[in-house]
């Protein structure tokens, strides 16, 4: 009959090994086809743990012979679990009951740890095996999904104002992580600063769910500027807001200037100017200064015998005149 050569133990569950006899056309047989099958052509299939006798069994006129095997059906490992896919950059655990196994990756697109930690790192798929000392393996199939492109957009605000982050990629949704520093629409990306703090903001990508993030920065907004807002030409007033710190600016200098640390406002010509806080933090506080016109230098008499009148006059109209001593001289509206 021959000698039979081949490797000598198989793994449950269907998988194969082939046997060989050294002498041809004869017919091959399992002793416990509990543990393992063997077709016509010598392939071995294992069925359960366990041992199977296996027979190579040759005849001619001379009579008939018998050779014989033993093969050994090994377990295979417990049925990985965990995820199917992950995003590139991101990782997954996967599992096996099993104790004592191996993890490897078959392709490039993801590793795999000695802990079974799968690493997304590039769009595909990889077949991802666990194999015990004896060799038997159990595998699956992990999908590999491309991250979001970055996120972006200016990500410091001021607190009650809005800024918008965006996404090469569209459709996806938007999610605070803090909504009480920070909210943002779940569609259209608009951030609106509500306290001082941090927030991270993330984006899901549509239908892989995979994530990118990035950090909200709210700075405090300056408190409602104080002081009078209404000066004449080259009188000051004096601005103030918390926190302090920060600077002032003026829109039009022409008509008015302020100190960029002091916050005083000097009037330099008629009309309305808008003067700017800025915080340490960048966020602004805005008020309207009035600079009125101021009188130009009184004309006329300024001697005056006692009962008679003298007319003084001002370029600038619609003034109010005034006696500080009207036991002395007392004026009139037109200036008398």
């Amino acid at each position: 009959a021959g000698t039979i050569s081949g490797p000598v133990s198989v793994c449950a569950s269907g998988s194969n090994i082939t046997l060989t006899s050294s002498v041809t056309s004869g017919t091959w047989a399992s002793g416990n086809t509990l543990a393992a099958t063997i077709n016509s052509s010598g392939v071995v299939t294992g069925v359960d743990p366990g041992t199977a006798t296996i027979s190579y069994t040759f005849t001619n006129s001379c009579g008939s012979d018998v050779t014989t095997t033993i093969i050994t059906v090994n377990p295979l490992p417990a049925v990985i679990t965990g995820p199917s896919s992950v995003c590139v950059g991101t990782t997954i655990l996967l599992a096996s009951t099993t104790a004592g196994g191996s993890w490897s990756s078959a392709h490039a697109t993801a590793s795999v740890t000695a802990s079974g930690v799968v690493t997304g790192i590039s769009p595909g798929t990889a077949r991802i095996s666990y194999t015990l000392v004896v060799g038997c393996l159990r595998t699956t199939v992990v999908t590999v999904h491309p991250a979001p492109s970055p996120i972006t957009g200016m990500n410091i605000l001021c607190e009650g104002a809005t800024t918008s982050l965006l996404n090469s990629v569209s459709g996806g949704s938007w999610v605070s992580g803090n909504t009480t520093v920070a909210t943002i629409g779940s569609s259209n990306g608009i951030v609106t600063g509500i306290t001082v703090g941090t927030s991270i903001i993330t984006y899901f990508r549509p239908v892989t769910g995979c994530a990118v993030y990035t950090t909200v920065t709210v700075n405090a907004s300056p408190l409602a500027i104080t002081g009078d807002s209404v000066l004449c030409m080259w009188a000051t007033v004096s601005l103030s807001t918390t926190p302090t710190g920060g600077t002032w600016s003026s829109s039009n200098p022409t008509r008015a200037t302020v100190g960029l640390g002091t916050g005083i406002v000097t009037g330099v010509s008629a009309g309305s100017v808008q003067i700017t806080y800025t915080s340490t933090g960048g966020c602004r506080r805005t008020k309207t200064v009035t600079v009125n016109q101021a009188p130009q230098d009184i004309s006329g008499s300024l001697t005056l015998c006692q009962g008679s009148t003298s007319t003084l006059s001002n370029l600038v109209p619609f003034g109010v005149w005034i006696s500080a001593n009207t036991t002395d001289g007392a004026i009139s509206g037109t200036g008398v």
